[in-house]
Formats: structure tokens, C-alpha cells, sequence
């Protein structure tokens, strides 16, 4: 019975970090590309942006996690606290080195593989790998959200919320990929950037989750049971 229960309470946990972390990426992809639009309509030079263009797309990052790590929690239908807040920016903090270090490591990895034009080529090897990385961490509340839909439909907001973004993440990635290889630009590593950015929002609820518990288990702990005898009149 506590097996079922714990992995009940897992497998929503995992569908809160996936929902966090396609909301972010849909943030992150179309804040991005309304600031490509404005810089472009503007004329702004591409090898030379102005420095307040510089500074606002890192903002905009930022803001991309917050505010799909904390559209996923009200979305589960979830409370916000000072605990919560605390939680997420640890996870936060801690998720964005990690991402970056295995993305590192890939790009190292993928140093080793002899493709035929490395110039030409791009970073197809660091792209597979996160392809399916990514893949796997969306299957298994991707699938939830379609048998909910079709059966008990008990979370049917939150599954169309998870469905809608992914379908409008991967539509904007895929453009993007296809513009980028036309022109032999960076354009195409947009999916690459998404990760970087979407991966923090997952650890942030996470992070969120797990000092609520512990904190609940510190209350557990600390509360005294009371003696049979204590509640008898004398």
C-alpha cells in the first residue's frame, strides 16, 4: 500500500516538473522571438546589439522560469508561501549549474565523434542525446494527460495546459531548427536554449516540493503525542 502511495505521490511530482518545464520553455521561445521581432523591425545590427538588448534577453530568461515554475504549481493547484519561494530558489540555483555541466560534458563527449564536417555539420551528436533526454522526461505525463482526457478526466485543465504547450514548444522548435539549418545560423540550437532555461523551472518545483515535506516531517517529529491518561478528568 505505501508503495502504490509513494509512487502515486512521484509520478504527480513528475508531472508538476514537466508542466513547469514546458511552460517555461513556451515563455522562454516567445519572449525570445518577440525581442528577435522588435530588434529586427528596430534594424538593430545582429553582431552588434545594443547593450540594454543584451541585458533584457537573460531578464527574460528569468522571468521565463519564474513564471512557468510558478504557473505549474497554481496549476496543480497548489499555495504559494515564503517556503515555497525559498524552495524554488534553491532549486532554481542548483539546477541551472547542473544543466550547464552536463550539457558540457555532452558538447566534450561529442568532440569524439568523427563527423564527416564538424563546420557544417553542427552539434547533431549534443542535439540527439538531449532529443531523447527530453523525450523521456515528457513520456510518461504526456501519456497521463491523453488517458485522463479520455477516461476519468480528473486534471483536465492541467492536461490540456501540458498538451497545448507541448504542441506549441515543439511547433516553434521545429521552426526554428528548419530556419537555422537553412541559413547555417544558431538559429536552429533554440531547442538547445530552451533546455538551459526549462531545466531550472523543473529543479525549482522540486526544490519547492521537497522542502515542504521536509518541513512537514519536522512537524511530525516535533509534535508530542499525548498520553491516553492525559485527556481523562482527574
Amino acid at each position: 500500500m505505501s508503495d502504490t502511495l509513494g509512487s502515486a505521490t512521484w509520478r504527480r511530482l513528475l508531472r508538476l516538473c514537466v508542466d513547469a518545464f514546458l511552460l517555461t520553455g513556451l515563455l522562454f521561445v516567445l519572449t525570445q522571438g518577440v525581442l528577435a521581432a522588435l530588434a529586427a523591425a528596430v534594424g538593430f545590427d545582429e553582431g552588434d546589439p545594443p547593450v540594454w538588448l543584451g541585458l533584457l534577453s537573460p531578464l527574460l530568461a528569468v522571468a521565463a522560469v519564474v513564471g512557468g515554475a510558478v504557473s505549474a504549481w497554481l496549476l496543480h493547484g497548489r499555495t504559494l508561501s515564503w517556503p515555497v519561494w525559498l524552495g524554488m530558489a534553491l532549486g532554481a540555483v542548483l539546477g541551472a549549474p547542473l544543466v550547464s555541466a552536463a550539457f558540457m560534458a555532452v558538447a566534450g563527449l561529442s568532440q569524439l565523434v568523427p563527423w564527416r564536417s564538424r563546420e557544417s555539420e553542427g552539434p547533431w551528436f549534443l542535439v540527439a542525446l538531449v532529443t531523447l533526454a527530453v523525450v523521456a522526461f515528457l513520456a510518461v505525463p504526456v501519456v497521463d494527460a491523453v488517458r485522463d482526457l479520455t477516461g476519468a478526466r480528473e486534471t483536465v485543465v492541467a492536461d490540456r495546459v501540458r498538451l497545448v504547450a507541448l504542441l506549441l514548444t515543439v511547433l516553434v522548435v521545429a521552426i526554428t531548427t528548419a530556419i537555422g539549418v537553412s541559413r547555417s545560423d544558431e538559429t536552429g540550437e533554440v531547442g538547445l536554449f530552451l533546455v538551459l532555461v526549462a531545466v531550472p523551472a523543473a529543479t525549482s518545483v522540486v526544490g519547492a516540493d521537497l522542502v515542504l515535506r521536509s518541513r512537514a516531517r519536522r512537524t511530525s517529529t516535533t509534535r508530542a503525542p499525548v498520553p491516553p491518561d492525559a485527556a481523562r478528568p482527574a
